[in-house]
C-alpha cells in the first residue's frame, strides 16, 4: 500500500503531520465484459458480476503531539501520490482558515471561552 510508504516521509513533507486518519468505504461496481458490452441488455445487465472496489478517503490529520483535526472536505487517495498530497495541503489550509474564521466571528459575538475551548480543541 502506498500510503503507508509516504507516511513514513510526512514529518520531512509537511510541518507536524504525523498521520492521516483514513474513511475506508467498499462500492459494489457491475464487472464490464469486453465481449458484451456492445450487445449487453437490460436484462444480461440484471445477472452481470459485480467487483469490488475499495475507496480510500482522508478524513482527519494527527500532529506530533496527538491532535486530531478533522478535514472539511474528504480528500480521496488516488493513484497519483503527487496529486494526493497537494491536494492534501491545500485541504489542511482550507480547514485551519476556515477555522480561524469561524472562531473569529465567535469570539466577536461574545461566546464564552469555556464554549470556545470546547468547541475548538
Amino acid at each position: 500500500d502506498i500510503i503507508y510508504y509516504v507516511k513514513q516521509h510526512f514529518q520531512s513533507i509537511f510541518n507536524g503531520i504525523r498521520d492521516l486518519k483514513l474513511s475506508i468505504t467498499n462500492i459494489d461496481q457491475p464487472k464490464v465484459d469486453k465481449e458484451r458490452r456492445a450487445t449487453a441488455t437490460s436484462e444480461s445487465r440484471s445477472h452481470s458480476e459485480f467487483v469490488v472496489i475499495t475507496q480510500q478517503d482522508i478524513i482527519q490529520v494527527m500532529s506530533d503531539d496527538g491532535e486530531c483535526m478533522p478535514l472539511h472536505r474528504s480528500l480521496p487517495l488516488q493513484k497519483s501520490v503527487e496529486q494526493w498530497l497537494s491536494r492534501l495541503q491545500e485541504s489542511v489550509a482550507e480547514t485551519i482558515r476556515t477555522d480561524i474564521a469561524s472562531c473569529i466571528k465567535d469570539l466577536d459575538n461574545g461566546l464564552p471561552y469555556e464554549e470556545l475551548i470546547s468547541k475548538y480543541t
